[in-house]
């Protein structure tokens, strides 16, 4: 056998799958130990147990993680609360280009609270709310990946936390409708490769800083401290 038809006939056994890159993997399907990395990891997968992100749909249930119920005593930020509703809310419907807004302000104004408040609002039956700490690249990484872990469990097994997170951002751009919330971010920096590649949904983000949103396609709602008249 000559090594073209031999390279033809791997081709045609793993279904025309092909693997790009130092120390990448090709399979149409796995079920046997497969040893990748500088440092080996053996990863058994049943045939069928990877799937692509666009061929996952949403739990019927819906799937969130706020980190707590909102708070029943939320007074004084009803206008802020309704403006973030009312951006989301006029970009709703079918698919559409990501929205992305920021609640800026100085730390202890109540940016996390407000954002929880609103995406209580939309959780439910279907819906995907996700919370995702950003304040720095692996709290990021972790986020995504729980959200990996949530959608195809078993998923849990094969994925590195950057393999996962990579996984769920490319759930999101195959649907829609799906709210992400990026708290504390300290680095805008850091969530421009995130902003930059999801098409449809709404992202929240909260921040202490307030320069070069725009630029993002990002609008911004700034938060000052509430103030009470006796």
């Amino acid at each position: 056998m000559t090594d073209a038809s031999a390279s033809a006939d791997r081709d045609a056994a793993i279904g025309g799958v092909t693997a790009a890159g130092t120390r990448s993997v090709a399979a149409a399907s796995i079920n046997a130990p497969v040893i990748t990395g500088d440092h080996a990891r053996m990863v058994t997968l049943a045939p069928g147990t990877l799937r692509a992100p666009d061929g996952v749909g949403a739990p019927t249930g819906g799937a969130w993680n706020l980190p707590r119920r909102p708070s029943a005593l939320f007074v004084g930020r009803d206008q802020a609360l309704s403006a973030i509703s009312g951006l989301f809310t006029a970009s709703s419907g079918g698919s559409r280009a990501m929205v992305g807004q920021a609640v800026a302000g100085l730390g202890g104004v109540g940016k996390s609270e407000l954002a929880l408040q609103y995406a209580a609002t939309r959780v439910g039956a279907g819906a995907v709310v996700w919370w995702v700490n950003a304040e720095t690249r692996e709290q990021l990484e972790l986020g995504f990946a729980d959200l990996t872990f949530r959608l195809d469990p078993a998923t849990a097994t094969a994925w590195t936390t950057t393999e996962a997170a990579d996984w769920a951002q490319s759930w999101l751009q195959a649907h829609n409708g799906w709210l992400v919330v990026l708290d504390n971010v300290e680095d805008p920096r850091l969530i421009e490769p995130v902003l930059g590649r999801l098409s449809t949904g709404d992202v929240l983000i909260t921040t202490r800083r307030d320069i070069g949103w725009k630029a993002k396609g990002v609008t911004v709602i700034r938060l000052g401290r509430v103030r009470w008249s006796v």
